[in-house]
């Protein structure tokens, strides 16, 4: 009897607790929204493509998230960031203005880089700019974009001095790369 009790109450307080979570569903006007963005990067001479996702939440226009995904730019890399966004309107058509902030992670192979024995750390990464919404259907939609990107690397060369005498010292070269960039992207998102 006594587990009969503790079996009743345990289901009733249950029932309770996802029956306040419904209702608290219905007040919220949040949603989970997950994006995949593909884009041209243009900058001094050389033009290449990005793919991203980024997912998070949206709340009353706002947009939050974690984004990663392949930058060609001069050198093939990993960016990972954090999506700020805001609708200007609360329309199926809307501006909208964004920005990323992060690292990236070179991925570089050894036959892609200038020199034998090179190697590049991590960098700075982030991208800001405008762009336009589309709403397709209910939960589904088209984004425009453009904006500034920038991405920084530092790349260390190293090779063997030639001399008679072993241990033979090691010349070694530093360059930093400061990569700034026009972006212009794509975006279909999705609603739940």
């Amino acid at each position: 009897m006594k587990k009969l009790f503790i079996l009743t109450v345990g289901f009733m307080i249950c029932t309770i607790i996802a029956r306040a979570q419904k209702d608290e569903k219905k007040s919220c006007s949040c949603s989970f929204q997950s994006m995949l963005q593909i884009g041209l990067l243009e900058g001094q001479g050389d033009s290449d493509f990005l793919i991203q996702s980024i997912n998070g939440f949206q709340y009353n226009g706002w947009f939050a998230g974690i984004g990663a995904g392949i930058d060609y730019y001069r050198f093939r890399s990993i960016p990972l960031f954090v999506d700020l966004r805001k609708n200007i309107l609360n329309k199926n058509l809307t501006p909208f203005v964004y920005a990323d902030a992060g690292v990236h992670f070179p991925w570089v192979k050894d036959n892609e880089g200038y020199y034998a024995d090179a190697s590049m750390s991590n960098g700075l990464y982030y991208d800001a700019g405008i762009g336009m919404n589309f709403s397709i259907r209910k939960n589904q939609g088209i984004s425009f974009s453009a904006g500034y990107s920038y991405k920084f690397a530092k790349e260390t060369v190293s090779w063997p001095v030639y001399c008679i005498m072993p241990p033979c010292p090691q010349y070694k070269q530093t360059r930093s790369y400061d990569l700034n960039r026009l972006s212009m992207k794509l975006a279909w998102r999705i609603n739940s």
